[in-house]
């Protein structure tokens, strides 16, 4: 996914984004596609974080 691309929904919530000024905080890894607002599958290592949507794939940090 990238950068470039806004995001129609809240990867801390899961709700549209017009409806949610960014509750997630900078340093947790998003629980929610930013691009369907489907929950996606998150690991969480001491490295870093992987969040996965079924749909559109993975997302790494770290």
């Amino acid at each position: 996914m990238s950068e470039a691309t806004a995001a129609a929904f809240c990867d801390g919530c899961g709700r549209p984004a017009a409806e949610c000024a960014g509750c997630r905080w900078e340093y947790d890894p998003p629980h929610f596609c930013s691009q369907c607002g489907v929950r996606m599958a998150v690991n969480v290592s001491p490295n870093g974080w992987k969040a996965r949507c079924k749909t559109h794939g993975e997302i790494t940090r770290g």
